[in-house]
């Protein structure tokens, strides 16, 4: 067996909004055009939940076409098939309640781009689903690989996400959903 080659793909996390206003997206829609402009268009973003002392306590990890759409969910406390899921929402609420801090970031790949196969990977990538999700995935590994607690379903992939969603409107018992899911894995 040779040696392993190494990768390095740079992951830099931009607290939103820029410039220092730390607005509860989560909770209130922001008034500031530029603000709105920031939180437009896809993303790859991960909730940040503080301690009070201000150490990482546990993340959540997505991504999304339309952010501005997504984020307007959490708000809302609407849920996709995709994310928001439930429990997050809920342990973004619970950790506020207790006095910790939520945090919201995006990935940033213009500080520190990176090429794939000859391919530059930079902000402008992320307007590609596939791109959007293996960055995601990325981020999640690196998430787990450092220590930190992932909120993240991490058992489940997009097509399993997206079952669970239709499998929900037409069969209202949440366990006999899961028992339907079981049966595929």
């Amino acid at each position: 067996m040779g040696d392993v080659l190494n990768i390095e793909i740079p992951l830099h996390w931009m607290p939103v909004p820029v410039g220092g206003n730390r607005i509860a997206l989560h909770k209130n829609p922001p008034k500031n055009p530029r603000v709105r402009d920031a939180i437009s268009g896809p993303k790859v973003y991960r909730w940040v939940l503080r301690n009070t002392t201000g150490e990482i306590a546990s993340v959540y990890i997505g991504q999304s076409e339309k952010f501005q759409g997504r984020i307007s969910k959490y708000r809302k406390g609407k849920q996709t098939s995709l994310e928001p899921d439930d429990t997050v929402q809920s342990d973004i609420n619970e950790w506020e309640n207790s006095g910790g801090t939520v945090e919201l970031q995006f990935l940033d790949l213009d500080t520190e781009p990176f090429c794939i196969n000859g391919e530059r990977i930079t902000i402008a990538s992320l307007g590609h689903q596939d791109t959007r999700l293996m960055m995601e995935s990325i981020a999640i590994f690196s998430a787990r690989a450092s220590g930190l607690k992932v909120l993240n379903r991490l058992h489940e992939n997009v097509h399993m996400k997206e079952l669970r969603r239709l499998l929900s409107h037409h069969v209202k018992d949440p366990k006999r959903i899961e028992q339907i899911l079981s049966m595929i894995q």
